[in-house]
């Protein structure tokens, strides 16, 4: 029994494979190979899913039981799962230059075998557990070797393929290249995990069912579907001996009477008489003719006459309800599996043809037993006439008019009549196109008289003749039954059998109206369903437009509100605009005017200072002008001075050689 761990197991395992094979099945590279991406792919991914193959393998021969799904599912889901990824990338590297190849064709012959083995390895990892059911475990481990040494066979072709590839510049180089594998194996990442993770919370398990146990069940099917196809034919059969050849109720009475008289006399065995049982509608003409004509005074004389019709007249019934069998064996092949039944198809022609030849072996029977019933009731009539001392005389045959053979030369008088007759010659019917009008039926000591009458006036006819009667056979509601014993005379059945040929017409046509009408009351039904249908696609429609309509002119109002919006939008965006620009002028009005009001006070300022400096020129200019003035007072002083000196001293050296010569030298000096 796999334990929840080994489960878990198998689960942890599975899921690490299916990552790895992403990581394989993507290419590295955008526009080359790389020696990393080779050993990574080819060499490390190998070894990791070979681990993991072991674990995986190991539980599944530890804990084998072919029914358990998920421990066949999980342990082929790593193996097959790398080998699909391998595949995948190689087959991408090929398929993105040529450049590995010498020659095209090689190329294209790698192209195709990769790809061939890529779609049998999905096949087989889809289907390989359920293969394996077939195996014992020896087989299986060796079926798992042999896949072991293909697999590592693989991957040495498909590295040596690769190989060509690295440092190769690609001639497909786009990132799609990797984006697409990258989705597709993410999506079949996902669906393999969850398959991995549904079988591991499930029970879901294999039934077994032996070929011998199908077959059985097959052909128990098949009898089935035969039985239910004999009882269809058994049917038809009794249908058209009813219906068709317009046969009386009476008849089962009396089959019914002749079965219990063979029961009493041990004629037919218990197998035969279920047989019969089963098939009054073959017995249905053989009773008539026995009873309606055989007359005790000659039964020897009737005994061929029994005969024949046992023989020509069920043919006919045999082959009439084929179309039966068809339609129920098409039928069938709805409900049966077409594999089966078009395997049987032979068989169920071969059975339907044994089950005919059953019909006329079962329809020999019948008649062997009818003879051996003429010859009992031959004897007994034979030792009732031992025992009567006296013979019977035979019963005066009553003259009446009309006589049967003017009724009869007065209906075959009629044009476009036919008459079918029975091999006595005492039963007639006669027919136009097919279609019955007259039953005549003669006897001893009447004749009876079955015909076509208009319910309307049937009554009257019932009330003023006798022995008028409702006919069980052939079937209608205008069907009646007259039974002549000498009551009319020959205008009343004359004008009977023209009514009944008038009445024949009568009803075909109301067939035909009746037709007519229920084509008339079809049209009209479909007409009405049609006008209905109309009227409602009609009642669509206008819904539909003034759903259309209503849309539109929502849309129309939601894009005029939307227009609006964005007018007001744009409004609120100009006026905002205005008010940031007005806003913007007045700053720049504040800021030119406050430069303005700087600039007047920097020229204030600057005229100020030209002022003061103007005022310190002027301080300056005067104090030049002053010093200047003072320094020519001064130059003119000292000039003065020194004129005034040299005027000094002209004037001592004038006064000097006077005081010389007026003073001693000392005093000069």
């Amino acid at each position: 029994m796999l334990s929840n761990k080994e489960k878990n197991t198998l689960l942890v395992s599975n899921i690490i494979a299916i990552v790895i094979s992403l990581i394989v099945c993507v290419p590295f590279g955008k526009s080359n190979v790389t020696s990393f991406e080779l050993i990574a792919k080819f060499i490390i991914a190998p070894i990791l899913i070979a681990i993991l193959v072991g674990i995986t393998t190991y539980t599944k021969y530890s804990n084998f039981q072919p029914a358990n799904k998920f421990i066949f599912v999980s342990a082929y889901t790593p193996f097959f799962s790398y080998l699909g990824a391998s595949l995948f990338s190689t087959l991408l590297a090929v398929i993105r230059t040529t450049n590995g190849f010498s020659q095209y064709y090689q190329w294209l012959l790698t192209l195709i075998v990769l790809v061939t083995v890529f779609v049998l390895v999905a096949i087989v990892n889809h289907m390989i557990h359920r293969w394996i059911l077939v195996f014992t475990k020896n087989e299986l481990m060796i079926v798992d070797t042999v896949m072991l040494i293909l697999a590592i066979f693989l991957t040495f072709i498909l590295h040596s393929t690769v190989s060509k590839h690295v440092d190769v510049v690609l001639q497909a180089v786009s990132i799609l290249y990797i984006l697409v594998p990258l989705l597709f194996g993410l999506l079949f990442a996902a669906f393999h995990v969850l398959r991995i993770i549904y079988l591991h919370s499930s029970k879901e398990s294999f039934k077994i069912i032996s070929h011998k146990e199908l077959v059985a069940k097959w052909k128990e099917e098949r009898d089935k579907l035969y039985s239910e196809s004999e009882v269809d034919i058994l049917y038809g059969l009794y249908s058209f001996s009813k219906n068709e050849l317009g046969l009386s109720d009476e008849l089962d009475d009396l089959y019914d009477e002749i079965i219990e008289e063979l029961e009493a006399q041990e004629v037919i065995p218990t197998d035969e008489e279920d047989s019969i049982k089963e098939e009054p509608q073959v017995a249905e003409p053989v009773a008539e003719e026995i009873v309606e004509e055989k007359p005790k005074e000659e039964p020897v004389k009737e005994e061929p006459v029994v005969e024949e019709p046992k023989v020509e007249e069920p043919v006919p019934l045999i082959v009439k309800p084929e179309p039966v069998v068809v339609k129920r064996v098409v039928e069938v092949v709805n409900e049966v599996e077409l594999e089966l039944i078009s395997k049987e198809q032979q068989a169920l022609q071969a059975e339907r043809e044994k089950l005919e030849e059953m019909q006329k072996a079962k329809l020999e029977q019948l008649m062997e037993v009818e003879k051996d019933l003429a010859q009992v009731e031959e004897k007994l009539f034979a030792a009732t006439l031992k025992k009567e001392r006296k013979p019977k005389t035979p019963p005066v045959v009553k003259e009446f008019k009309p006589s049967f053979e003017e009724v009869l030369n007065y209906v075959r008088v009629i044009p476009d009549v036919t008459e079918k007759a029975n091999a006595t010659q005492t039963s007639y019917r006669f027919m136009v196109d097919n279609k019955p009008f007259l039953v005549l039926q003669n006897s001893a000591k009447d004749y009876k008289i079955t015909f076509l009458y208009e319910l309307d006036e049937v009554v009257d006819l019932i009330v003023n003749t006798p022995n008028v009667v409702k006919a069980k056979s052939p079937k209608g509601d205008n069907w009646f039954k007259l039974t002549n014993k000498g009551d009319y005379t020959e205008d009343q059945i004359f004008d009977i059998i023209d009514k009944s040929h008038r009445m024949l017409t009568i009803l075909e046509e109301r067939k035909l109206q009746a037709k007519e009408q229920a084509r008339l009351a079809k049209l009209e039904v479909k007409i009405r369903e049609r006008e209905a249908i109309r009227l409602q696609k009609e009642k669509e429609r206008e819904a539909e437009r003034l759903r259309k309509q209503k849309e539109k002119e929502a849309a129309k109002l939601k894009a005029q509100r939307e227009k609006e919006k964005e007018r007001q939008r744009i409004q609120a965006q100009k006026e905002k605009e205005k008010a940031k620009l007005k806003a913007q002028r007045e700053k720049e009005r504040e800021k030119a005017r406050l430069k303005a009001q700087k600039e007047r006070e920097a020229a204030k300022l600057k005229a100020q200072k030209e002022k003061e400096r103007e005022a310190e020129r002027l301080r300056k200019q005067k104090e030049k002008e002053a010093a200047k003035l003072k320094a020519q007072k001064e130059k003119e002083a000292a000039k003065l001075k020194a004129q005034a000196e040299k005027n000094a001293q002209e004037e001592a050296a004038q006064k000097t050689p006077k005081e010389q010569e007026g003073s001693t030298p000392k005093e000069a000096a």
